[in-house]
């Protein structure tokens, strides 16, 4: 079984999952705010953008939903978004929390 099929698994019909994620993405921007003092704004829209799709997935498991042609969007823009979040909140960490201090040159 692939990945994808994995992740497809764990959050299809469990909206609980989703917002599991997105509170993780919260704590995250909370932590990057206490280490470089600035807010993560990218963190915080994936955190809404999880949010948004748990309810969208409470939604269609209230319907009854079972052919879910909806996900071939979904997915990809989840994972578009969040790998595009990550690595721009990383991008704006300071340097020296990364690697440590700059050596001084003597």
């Amino acid at each position: 079984m692939n990945p994808l099929t994995k992740m497809t698994e764990f959050f299809l019909g469990q909206p609980g999952h989703a917002g599991m994620v997105a509170f993780l993405l919260l704590v995250a921007a909370l932590l990057f705010l206490v280490v470089t003092r600035k807010i993560s704004w990218a963190l915080i829209l994936l955190s809404i953008t999880w949010v948004l799709y748990a309810m969208w997935e409470s939604y269609c498991a209230a319907q009854k939903y079972n052919i879910r042609v909806d996900l071939l969007f979904i997915y990809p823009g989840l994972l578009i978004a969040s790998g595009w979040a990550l690595l721009l909140s990383i991008w704006q960490l300071p340097w020296e929390l990364m690697v440590g201090p700059r050596p001084r040159n003597q």
